[in-house]
Formats: structure tokens, sequence, C-alpha cells
């Protein structure tokens, strides 16, 4: 049996093992590790202090897949008595005995004893390394989210009220925990832990995202070579090559809990590095190496309030998480100014910027709800940014994404009350005059007048001519472009000219249909439906295929447009029939 060791005594004995220091101590194969083994731990359960605890494996378990062993451990002494058990947090305390590196506990179960659970074998751990680098845009996949060990927390600052919400039951769906945590650390900490300070025991953060709202998962630091390191000892997200911040971590304290203590704490100053593997035998990662990220600022303000507020982000970038993580950094800063919710009017911009697209990105809209503008803000930037990540043509990095909103209670919409044609039978190649009659919301009538040419190639007979808005909700999906009569783009600099050109909320289209499109727009745009309460984290709505009619068949044969200062409601048909030349 090991000996009572204080804290001092037990650092100073792994300073001398060359715990501290560039060699890592020796880990224990599992072969070697046998029920009755006892030794130590340690762990930080406040500040970034490391203390130690006692432990005893009852019994090794021998489990199917990567990590093929689990080591079923009792944890004892003082440190373990304050905090009820084991906490959520201690995940990857690393566990030694004679000097040699054992395993890092990985999990334990609620309401029941939780001064037992499991721990994963360094042996196996170490393994993480040998699965190569990342791939050069990361993908964080869902697969295995279920299973994640019981207990995980993800610890959240800067969401408040509805945006909280939202991620919240995104967290939720994937089996994680979301707990608040303060906006910084403590005052007690003068300075963030230097990297070199990081050893195994350590209080780190593996965050989705940095700056004005973290998004993180507490753990603890398990093994370090050099700038290797491991930590969790089981996995975050299950996903693989991934490229998330390494943060080292400021513990505030262990809230007890009959259902499960867990660590409340926050990451400790910039990241010192990323972890580029999630497996189940834990995280992986280097010290030094920046993450894979996407920048989000967004400059949202509420005229009517006559306030502005800024939000600087850094997101994981991948794309499935990314566009996510995007929306509800829009959706805090304009909840934050508005200060309320319902309806109204909002003018947006956005830009997209990074070293695979063609030039910046760039668009402006006009966009109105009578229910919901939060909602109605966040399709254009976040469909354009998810387009961009899940596009069939290449791999892209977007590296910026930039958001100015401007919200107001003010209802700025005029609706198509009526239309004439002049005239209403041509030939090929001749000009139509479109009158618009347009009732702005509580003002004077107007007039708009479009012109439209028919083109030479028009076969005789009988056409539509569609004047129409943008539905409230469409967006940029391809399920509304598609509903819309927008082909799906050809190639990547397409896409980028659709995602910057595509109609605007303040735009009046007038368009010439033949029957087949107009009677397949018809049939595209009641299968949408009435759009649902916005949800950001949903898939996207599906609608029917082009089945055999074929793209050209449902395409407009003109388009004409106009901006105007009030959001364009409402759609009219009239005839027109085109004569022999």
């Amino acid at each position: 049996m090991m000996r009572r060791t204080t804290v001092r005594g037990w650092l100073a004995v792994l300073l001398a093992v060359g715990l501290a220091s560039a060699a890592p101590p020796e880990v224990l194969p599992v072969s070697a590790i046998k029920a009755g083994l006892k030794g130590q731990g340690l762990t930080v359960v406040r500040g970034t202090a490391i203390e130690s605890f006692e432990f005893e494996v009852l019994d090794v378990l021998e489990t199917e897949g990567f990590a093929s062993s689990l080591l079923l451990v009792k944890l004892r002494g003082p440190l373990i008595d304050r905090c009820g058990g084991i906490a959520a947090g201690m995940s990857g305390s690393p566990l030694l005995a004679d000097g040699k590196l054992v395993g890092a506990v990985a999990f334990t179960t609620p309401f029941a004893d939780t001064t037992i659970g499991y721990a994963t074998p360094l042996a196996d751990m170490l393994k993480v390394f040998d699965l190569g680098a990342p791939a050069a845009a990361p993908r964080v996949g869902r697969a295995g989210l279920a299973g994640l060990p019981v207990g995980t927390a993800v610890q959240l600052s800067g969401l408040r009220g509805r945006p909280r919400a939202v991620l919240a039951s995104f967290l939720r769906r994937r089996g994680l925990r979301l707990v608040d945590e303060p906006a910084a650390p403590s005052t007690s900490l003068t300075a963030p832990p230097a990297p070199g300070e990081l050893q195994p025991g350590s209080a780190v953060a593996a965050s989705l995202s940095t700056g004005d709202i973290v998004l993180t998962a507490l753990g603890t630091l398990s093994y370090r070579d050099g700038d290797k390191v491991l930590a969790f000892g089981h996995p975050f997200l299950q996903s693989g090559p991934t490229s998330l911040f390494l943060h080292p971590a400021f513990i505030y304290g262990v809230i007890p809990s009959q259902e499960l203590s867990f660590k409340v704490g926050a990451p400790a100053g910039p990241p010192l590095g990323c972890f580029t593997q999630d497996r189940a035998a834990g995280l992986g990662g280097w010290l030094g190496r920046a993450a894979d990220s996407l920048s989000v600022q967004v400059d949202a303000g509420d005229s009517a309030l006559g306030r502005r507020r800024t939000l600087q982000v850094q997101v994981v970038r991948d794309e499935t998480l990314t566009p996510t993580l995007a929306a509800v950094v829009v959706m805090q800063a304009v909840a934050e100014v508005m200060d309320r919710s319902g309806g109204g009017t909002a003018e947006l911009a956005w830009s997209l910027s990074g070293p695979e697209l063609p030039a910046t990105l760039r668009r402006s809209d006009l966009v109105y709800h009578s229910d919901d503008i939060l909602g109605e803000v966040l399709p254009g930037p976040l469909f354009a940014l998810d387009a961009l990540l899940r596009n069939d043509f290449r791999a892209v990095r977007p590296e910026q994404l930039q958001v100015k909103v401007t919200v107001s209670p003010e209802r700025r919409t005029t609706r198509l009350v009526s239309a004439s044609l002049d005239p209403a039978r041509v030939k090929p190649g001749e000009t139509v005059t479109v009158v618009a009659r347009l009732q702005p919301y509580r003002a004077a009538a107007a007039e708009q007048v479009l012109r439209l040419r028919v083109p030479p190639t028009a076969s005789p007979g009988a056409l539509w001519l569609e004047l129409h808005g943008r539905p409230a909700g469409s967006g940029l999906s391809q399920a509304a472009l598609l509903a819309q009569g927008t082909p799906p783009p050809r190639d990547f600099d397409e896409l980028c000219r659709l995602l910057c050109l595509g109609q605007r909320g303040n735009a009046l289209q007038a368009e010439l249909l033949t029957a087949e499109a107009a009677d397949w727009r018809d049939a595209a745009l009641a299968r949408r439906g009435p759009q649902p309460a916005f949800d950001p984290l949903s898939e996207e709505l599906s609608i029917a295929t082009l089945g055999e009619l074929g793209t050209a068949a449902v395409l407009p044969t003109a388009r004409e447009e106009v901006l105007l200062e009030q959001v364009v409601q409402g759609r009219l048909r009239l005839p027109l029939t085109v004569l022999q030349p």
C-alpha cells in the first residue's frame, strides 16, 4: 500500500519523476493493472492549484471499441469528501501508482455512490495520437452523441433568454447538459497560466467558442509530453478529427449535488493550443497550435431605443456546428438591443471572407415579420454560411463573418394590390410595360413601373406574368430558391453570385412564366406550407424534386426587378399572349 503523502510532498515526487518536466512518467500497461492497485490522483477544485486524492482499482473491465478497457475505481480522501464524490469536470484527472501513470478518471453514475466511477487506462488514451492529424476542414459529426458518459456538462457564458433556450435545446438533443458559468475568471486569478504551467492534474477547457460568448466543457489534463497533451478520458462530441480551442481553466469551486456534483469554472485567458482528436478514450491535442476557427462579428442596433451592441466571437469552423454557433451569436446581439419579443423591420447587411472565396461575399437586405423579427433576421447570413460550408464543389474555410443589423418596431411594408399590362398581346422581342399598384402600410397608394422584354425566341401562345415579393421566412435556402424559380448553382462561382444577388425582401420582381413553370411553382410553394417558428438548429425543410420537368422547364423566361424602400408583400399573375412573329 502506498503511504499517505501531503499535496506539497506529492508534487515534489511528481517533479522528481519528471511529470512537471518535458519527460512524462512511465505509463503502466493495462496488463499490469490489477484489482487492489492503489495510488493517488490529481485534480483542481479551486483556482488553478493541483490537489491530490486517493484511489483504488476495484476491477478491470473489458469493453468493445477503441478504448479496450475500463477501470472500475474507488476514490477517497478529504478532497473527494468535499466534492461529494466524483464531480463533472474531474474527467481526465490522472491516476498514478508508484510514479507510473495508470489512467484518467472518466465518468460516474448519477444518483448512486459517486465515489465509485470509471477510469480510462492511459495506455489506451495514448493510442489517440496514432490516428493522424485532422483534415483541412474538420467535421464535428453528430453520430455517437447519445452515448456520451453521463454527466458531461457544457458550460456557457454570454447567452441569455431565447438564444440560451435555443442552444440548451440543441445540447439536450445531443446528450449534453448546459451549465451557466460566470463571464470571467475570479479576480483572485492574477494572471492566466502559461503553457509551461499546464501539467497533469491542471484544469483545462475544450471550447466550441471563445470571446464574448463562451461554450466550453471543463476537464482535466491527463498527460503531457512536451507540446503533446491528453485530457478528459472520454469524448466531448465523439467527433474524431476535430479542432477545438484548448484553454487553461480556472475553477471557482465544486457544487455538490445528489444527482452529480460538478465543477464551476471558466477558461482562464486565451487558448494555449487546440484539441485535434476527439475519441472514445479522450481528447488529444497540441499546445502552441491554433484551432481552426471562424471570426463572427455582429453589430446590432435598435433604432427606436437608440442603442447598439457589438459581439465578437471565435467559433470552431465546421460544416455542422459553425452555422449553429453563428446563429446564436446573431440572436444574442439582436435580442439584447431589442429587449422585447415580437415583430418589426430590420435592415441587414452581412459579409463573408476567406482565402478560397473569389472575393468577399456581401449582401444587404430589408426584412419584416409581424410576430418574430429576430427569427426573420437569421436566415440570410445563416443559410449563406451553411451553403458555403456544405457546397458540392470545393472545400472552403471562411475566416470571417460580419453582420450589421438595425431593428425597428416600425412596419415598413408595401402590399401588391393590382397590376396592368400594356400591351397584353405582344410579339417575340417586344417590351411589355407593367404598372403595379402598391399600398404602403398606412400611407398613400403608389404605382411602380417595370418594363419586361419578351424573349425573341418565345413561342406563340399563353404566358403568365407574375409580380411578387419574397415570402417571409424564405431566406436563401435551396428549398426557398427552387420555390422562387432559381435553379441550383452549376459551379462554385455561381453559388457565390447567387448568395449575393438572390431576391431581397424589398425587391418587386416581374417574371414571365410558362404554364408548366407556373404550375410547378404553385406546387412548390404549397409544399413549403406555413413557415414554422424559426429554429436555426433544425434541418432545412425539403420540397418536391423537379421530377421529369427538368430545371429549364420551371425557370422564368424573363425577369426584371426594382428595389423599394419597403418590404414587398403579395403575389399577382396576369395573362400575356405571345403572337406569331
